[in-house]
């Protein structure tokens, strides 16, 4: 009887301790977007820059042919992009 006692005290233990690191959300995101002009005409080959207004972190994509690029794992506040 003791070892069951024992052995369920330890799984529950286990669990209790492990929860926590299973979560799986992230605290991250992406920004995914096209660069155009005033005309509507994508930009080829720009240079977008998305910089964490809290810790200074710059993070930069370039466009592709089609206009478009993406940042990925971002924080989720204090983000100013430019373009």
């Amino acid at each position: 009887m003791a070892f069951k006692q024992w052995t369920i005290f330890w799984v529950i233990a286990v669990l209790s301790i492990t929860s926590g690191l299973l979560n799986a959300q992230t605290p991250t995101g992406d920004i995914i977007g096209t660069v155009t002009d005033e005309t509507g005409g994508v930009i080829q080959e720009g240079t977008v820059t998305a910089t964490n207004t809290r810790t200074g972190m710059v993070r930069m994509s370039n466009t592709g042919e089609d206009g478009r690029y993406r940042i990925a794992v971002l924080p989720p506040r204090g983000i100013r992009g430019e373009s």
